[in-house]
């Protein structure tokens, strides 16, 4: 964000300049991508959303729709209309699994940290990890596998092979129990995300 100026009647965000579209297109088109180059995508997303949130605001829709590439085909967060929200929001395919019970409150920035467990599990397998329309259910199988820390043998089924340390992550990403769930200092900590330092750790 370059900056934020409001009237009497709306707020006006300025933000960097994107003509290479989002990461979803990236996606879309090429599928999976190196690990190289899906650490740098979340070194860079990473940066952005603990600038977010150390401000006291979750995003509420963190999504690969919601990461442009800028003119160096860096990932920039976009969309904050939902921001500081306490909202039960987003594309269901990266709602985490607490926002669909009726308990109140929830931890918004745990429900953030899904998303970037989905994000993650799309940019390095090029699919998801369930149907886009429905969200993480119990009638579907493949969410049953996570919820119950069997992610790994998911990846198996589909023939997916990723570095050593990839599958924890992502598991502990999207562990259902948010309270057990990666923090973002927790996420920088990781194995897999010190293995990819020379990826991650870029200036944003």
């Amino acid at each position: 964000m370059l900056g934020c100026y409001a009237d009497e009647a709306s707020v006006y965000v300025v933000m960097p300049f994107c003509p290479h579209g989002d990461l979803f297109g990236v996606v879309e088109s090429r599928g999976a991508l190196e690990e190289a180059r899906a650490a740098a995508y979340m070194g860079q997303i990473v940066a952005g959303l603990e600038k977010l949130h150390a401000l006291g605001l979750a995003h509420h829709d963190m999504s690969l729709e919601n990461l442009m590439l800028d003119a160096n085909e860096d990932a920039i967060i976009i969309d904050f209309g939902m921001a500081g929200w306490p909202c039960r929001c987003g594309k269901l395919l990266y709602m985490a699994p607490e926002l669909f019970e009726a308990k109140e409150p929830f931890d918004v920035f745990a429900a953030d940290v899904w998303a970037l467990g989905i994000i993650l599990f799309l940019l390095l397998t090029g699919m998801p990890p369930w149907d886009a329309g429905s969200g993480p259910t119990t009638s579907d199988m493949r969410y049953v596998y996570v919820r119950d820390g069997r992610l790994d043998e998911l990846l198996r089924n589909w023939n997916i092979s990723l570095s050593p340390h990839a599958p924890d992550l992502l598991q502990r990403l999207l562990t259902a129990d948010p309270r057990s769930r990666l923090t973002l200092p927790q996420l920088k900590a990781h194995p897999w995300w010190q293995a990819n330092a020379r990826f991650v750790n870029v200036p944003v």
